[in-house]
């Protein structure tokens, strides 16, 4: 028989990352033009995310790490990581 006390503290691990997501993510220009990022092993194009208007993205800049925030609907390009 499982410890009742495991499965409350399961539940409570459970209940809390849904509760508190993780804030931004950090990804990879896969091209520039269209612009392609690559997060983890998914990889989001245009139609998925915002770009901060004063970033410009240049064949330089694939391979480039940027900050990804995101509100579970919609990702946010806001800068790029050095």
């Amino acid at each position: 028989m499982d410890n009742p006390f495991n499965t409350l503290i399961e539940i409570i691990r459970e209940q809390g990352e849904f509760n508190n997501p993780v804030p931004f993510f950090i990804g990879t220009i896969q091209s520039y033009s269209p612009l392609l990022v690559m997060v983890s092993d998914i990889q989001l194009s245009t139609d998925r995310f915002l770009v901060n208007s004063s970033l410009s993205f240049y064949k330089e800049d694939i391979g480039q790490k940027v900050l990804i925030l995101t509100n579970k609907e919609q990702f946010i390009i806001v800068c790029k990581l050095n």
